[in-house]
């Protein structure tokens, strides 16, 4: 059995419509790429991982991915070590399934289907087993003005596990959700409230008639996050984040400070806004993580450079690219 039904369920269920927004890769382009698909009528990309050893890159390498797509640049088939994805789509280009299969590409691991009501909204996905077996499946429901305010997992005998009720306020913010078990008890609940521009402020987290967190946030007037606060159930600070930005309004850094200590991320961009390198360091200024973004002519990404604590390469990812004929 693959997994058990969780609560988790719930919140991926709105989030499995396009391959293209859960890549396997780092790239923090990928939006940038999934319109780099359509003009530049990609057909394939592929991932490689070479090692380094001594300073030097090895010969060797590991596929990491090679992904397919249509001439619309839709993702059709996705082939990684572990498993072999395919997508099937109606006629609206709307994804109706994504067939999961092991290593060999021969025996299915499992199957997600998914349906739509008449609005061509999701609304209801489910999960079929290596023997056709039905697993769960997660349905929701809308109210006239297409916002969801209802999504229930099911299990394989029909019985409810778990829901979430969606409350909306007049400017169509979602205002508040409740998490119910199997036996319609709201064990979590989540309050949120808005400015007047509709940049979300506070997110209150309430279990068991308890406020477990809090988090709120501030914008500039570019109406662009420029702090974070979570706060314990106390009202104790746990953590803080601040985020500063560029002449061009891109993100260039966020510090995240908790306890005595601090952790800060930045970002270098080329003129083309493409995100050359990211670091992270900590209070030592001691690197814990940098990655450097190398791009072709077409601006699509075709390095990826991981360093180790020394700032030392430790690994490369190169990605290869094969395209359509162009349209004349």
């Amino acid at each position: 059995m693959r997994k058990q039904i969780p609560f988790l369920l719930l919140f991926i269920f709105a989030n499995t419509i396009l391959f293209a927004q859960k890549t396997a890769s780092k790239n923090p382009t990928q939006t940038k790429e999934k319109t780099g698909l359509q003009v530049n009528n990609i057909k394939s990309q592929s991932a490689f991982e070479f090692t380094f050893k001594m300073g030097q890159k090895g010969s060797d390498s590991i596929c990491l991915f090679i992904k397919k797509f249509n001439q619309k640049g839709i993702a059709i088939e996705n082939l990684s070590p572990a498993e072999r994805i395919i997508y099937t789509y109606n006629d609206q280009g709307k994804l109706v399934e994504e067939s999961y299969y092991d290593s060999t590409e021969k025996n299915i691991l499992y199957k997600d289907q998914y349906q739509y009501n008449e609005n061509r909204t999701l609304s209801m996905k489910t999960e079929y087993g290596q023997k056709g077996q039905k697993i769960f499946s997660v349905s929701s429901i809308y109210n006239p003005q297409k916002q969801e305010i209802e999504r229930a997992v099911i299990d394989s005998s029909g019985k409810l596990q778990s829901k979430l009720i969606f409350f909306y306020d007049v400017k169509k913010n979602i205002a508040s959700e409740n998490e119910l078990n199997s036996f319609g008890k709201v064990i979590t609940k989540k309050i949120f409230t808005y400015n007047p521009k509709n940049n979300l402020t506070s997110l209150t987290i309430v279990k068991n008639d308890t406020i477990t967190s809090k988090y709120s946030h501030e914008y500039n007037a570019m109406e662009q996050k420029i702090k974070t606060v979570c706060y314990n159930s106390d009202g104790t600070i746990n953590y803080k984040t601040v985020f500063n930005y560029n002449a061009k309004g891109m993100l260039s850094e966020e510090t995240t400070y908790q306890g005595t200590g601090f952790s800060k991320m930045s970002y270098q961009y080329d003129s083309k806004g493409n995100m050359t390198q990211g670091l992270k360091t900590n209070d030592r200024n001691t690197i814990l993580e940098k990655i450097t973004y190398h791009y072709n002519s077409k601006g699509l990404l075709r390095e990826e450079i991981q360093y180790n604590t020394f700032d030392e390469p430790q690994s490369v990812t190169k990605y290869y690219y094969e395209f359509y004929p162009e349209v004349k």
